[in-house]
């Protein structure tokens, strides 16, 4: 039993070795052909919002409000799947797989995600503080029973989206230098 120790760290390099052997042949590969031109990357990236879009519908439709909730979850969804095929992954590779491009690329699209989170969470306040206002002026708020929970939900699943969508957005493939 005092073997299987050493044994048991050997092959969890060796799965950590064959994790990112495995991530660095799915960066290499293109993304989806319907999705190289850059309008079409572009309206992709805008999931996001749609996303958001979706949760203010929610939160005003009452008891409606779960179907808009559950395509908004849909669409966070295709944005989880589609957006990293989009930009090669590169949102979640390890530094150590990147070039020096690549890092300053997704450095400065998580810094600009983080400006658009504060962007939504400013929104998120906005909404809020004007259901609260209407509601005291009128006795009818804007949002209608668990609707407050759709958006703060919606902005979440939003904001999660953000920083792969801002990759997306601004994407560009890398030049091989093998065409010079």
């Amino acid at each position: 039993m005092s073997n299987s120790r050493p044994s048991s760290a050997r092959s969890a390099g060796e799965l950590r070795a064959a994790a990112q052997d495995r991530l660095q042949e799915q960066r290499q590969r293109r993304a989806p052909g319907w999705l190289a031109s850059q309008g079409r990357r572009r309206a992709v990236a805008l999931i996001p919002a749609a996303v958001f879009g979706l949760g203010v519908l929610a939160a005003a439709a009452g008891r409606w409000g779960y179907l808009f909730l559950v395509v908004a979850a849909g669409l966070s969804l295709a944005a989880a799947v589609v957006l990293p095929k989009v930009t090669q992954q590169l949102a979640s590779a390890p530094d150590g797989l990147l070039d020096e491009r690549e890092t300053s690329q997704r450095d400065r699209a998580y810094r600009q995600a983080f400006s658009w989170v504060l962007v939504l969470l400013g929104a998120l306040w906005v909404l809020a503080l004007t259901d609260g206002l209407v509601d005291r002026l009128t006795g009818t708020a804007l949002f209608q029973d668990d609707g407050t929970v759709h958006l703060a939900l919606a902005t979440l699943l939003a904001a999660a989206a953000l920083p792969t969508a801002v990759l997306t957005w601004t994407w560009r493939p890398p030049v091989d230098d093998r065409d010079e």
